[in-house]
């Protein structure tokens, strides 16, 4: 489905299963799942009075999602369509919420992905965009940031090239810039919000060899708490966040420019 080749980690799943039960209100409606990922939230929703589209074309992906949904009995307000996603004609504004915990579409571009789950939403729907994130130093030293512009452009360019290489060095395949990605949706999206997912986990595997030895010693649960403190340091959160989940509304205004 995705052009993510990694899959999100434990800590981020469960991390956003909780953010996304508290956020999800009961508007009665329904939801779009691109990919079947998720079911505990789908449960949620399902038990909340919403009705479920899944996009998936795996069998094997979508009886893995149904199992627990049949267990809990809110099976038959699920429906599914094996069609990549950029092929299917919805009604307009069918959706109060779409769910790309994949990110966007593997056969799709950026913007006009965007701007297909736009048409999908109702107006005051939802877009839940689950990406990875280059790490953005500047954002945690912008004394260095500054001093760096203060140099020639041909010794701040070449220092730039290898900050960039560096930062997807860290980074899991297909991450991307957040800046760049609120730049492409800022016309078709009003944000709402960003949702540190995980700063350790999908960032820990890709650090340098001695680094990466010495995380894998730390036991699971150490990690996990303290992915979650580093999650809740905005400056840190900000600069180093390896997966977030973006929230975009879709409102009667378009065309607004939006920057956090």
């Amino acid at each position: 489905m995705s052009k993510l080749a990694l899959p999100a980690s434990l800590t981020a799943q469960s991390r956003a299963v909780r953010l996304l039960k508290a956020r999800l209100d009961n508007r009665r409606g329904s939801m779009l799942f691109v990919g079947a990922n998720l079911p505990e939230v789908a449960i949620h929703v399902a038990q909340n009075g919403l009705f479920i589209t899944v996009v998936e074309s795996d069998p094997d992906r979508m009886e893995a999602f149904m199992a627990p949904l049949r267990e809990k009995g809110v099976d038959h307000q699920v429906s599914w369509d094996r069609r990549p996603y950029s092929s299917i004609e919805f009604l307009s504004s069918s959706y109060a919420y779409l769910l790309a915990w994949d990110g966007v579409a593997s056969d799709m571009e950026t913007i006009p992905f965007l701007k297909k789950t736009r048409r999908d939403l109702k107006v005051g729907g939802t877009l839940l965009l689950r990406l990875p994130l280059l790490p953005e130093p500047a954002l945690a030293l912008p004394r260095a940031a500054s001093l760096l512009d203060r140099f020639p452009q041909r010794v701040s360019a070449p220092l730039m090239t290898l900050g960039r290489r560096l930062a997807s060095s860290v980074s899991p395949s297909g991450a991307r810039s957040r800046a760049d990605l609120l730049e492409q949706a800022s016309r078709i999206y009003n944000l709402e919000s960003i949702e540190t997912l995980s700063v350790l986990d999908g960032r820990a595997d890709h650090l340098p060899s001695p680094l990466a030895a010495a995380l894998s010693l730390v036991p699971p649960a150490v990690k996990a708490t303290l992915d979650e403190r580093l999650s809740q340091t905005p400056r840190i959160a900000q600069s180093l966040t390896a997966s977030a989940l973006f929230f975009f509304a879709k409102s009667r205004e378009f065309g607004h420019v939006f920057r956090v």
